[in-house]
């Protein structure tokens, strides 16, 4: 196929349901057609209906059943152009341009947005190298609040969400939401992603000082006005924030608390696959469409 660079291009292609429910096939079941439910690949196809069926469990199944399409009365056309709408802008969309360009509630838009990204979500990856590591804070300024919500007094990250980053120079982005220098949590996160051979860059905080033990850490000093020293800097995990900021602020304006993860898993991958072009992303969400986010679990999770 072709390579879809532009949206004439992708509106050319799939013109109509029946183009995007081969091409989905295709994807599902490039290696073979199996049953979502008992995941045997003893399965056929109906000759009457575009429905399988398993040999082994005897269930009949849609291409869509278990996968971040399934229960969905939206057309497949509509799905795919999501995906493609949310890669070809920098920094997403937020539902409610979504839902306009699709001509879907807002509501809807927005549980579309967030199944897409689940299908995206990985294991995180073990670092190594040098990895440079900070801490930014997500939430207004208490000076725009209403004076009702204001605090009395404020400092730092005082009423808003903690956000680790953790980043290899000229390699991956991790994201983490933490509780606000919550010591444990951090440890665990570094632990669990940052090989113990790596050379660590953080600027003064003391809450490293027990957390990295005996690991190689370099540091700069920022109280003193040190934002480089050689090839000791922060400076690639401050600009990763600057992404971060700037998407959640000016695409989605505000985030929850309990979504503002998914959120920061967006801005990761996309981080992540910079270089990737707007169509092999939706190739890679395809190859990920297993990973459905029911939801109910969106809801209370």
């Amino acid at each position: 196929m072709k390579n879809i660079k532009t949206l004439i291009d992708f509106l050319a292609y799939f013109k109509d349901e029946e183009t995007c429910l081969e091409y989905i096939t295709a994807s599902r079941f490039k290696n073979g057609a199996y049953c979502p439910h008992c995941k045997s690949r003893e399965v056929y196809k109906l000759s009457t209906r575009k429905l399988y069926k398993c040999s082994t469990c005897h269930k009949q199944f849609s291409i869509k059943v278990g996968t971040l399409f399934g229960g969905s009365r939206i057309p497949l056309q509509k799905w795919l152009l999501a995906m493609f709408l949310l890669w070809s802008n920098s920094k997403g969309l937020s539902s409610i341009q979504l839902s306009k360009q699709l001509g879907v509630t807002q509501k809807t838009a927005w549980f579309m947005n967030q199944r897409i990204r689940e299908a995206y979500n990985k294991k995180d990856p073990i670092l190594t190298g040098i990895i440079e590591i900070d801490e930014t804070y997500i939430g207004g300024k208490e000076k725009n609040k209403h004076a009702n919500k204001r605090l009395a007094h404020s400092q730092g990250g005082a009423n808003k969400e903690a956000v680790l980053g953790i980043v290899k120079r000229e390699g991956e982005l991790i994201l983490k939401q933490i509780e606000h220098t919550n010591r444990y949590t951090i440890k665990q996160v570094i632990d669990n992603i940052i090989d113990k051979n790596a050379i660590v860059i953080t600027d003064e905080a003391k809450v490293y000082d027990k957390i990295l033990g005996k690991r190689d850490r370099r540091l700069v000093n920022h109280s003193r006005h040190q934002y480089v020293n050689g090839d000791i800097y922060t400076n690639t995990i401050e600009g990763a924030f600057s992404i971060v900021k700037r998407t959640i602020y000016g695409i989605y304006h505000s985030v929850s608390r309990k979504h503002l993860q998914k959120y920061l898993n967006k801005i990761e991958f996309r981080y992540n696959n910079r270089n990737t072009s707007n169509f092999d992303m939706v190739n890679l969400c395809l190859s990920n469409m297993d990973n459905r986010l029911k939801y109910k679990d969106l809801i209370n999770g």
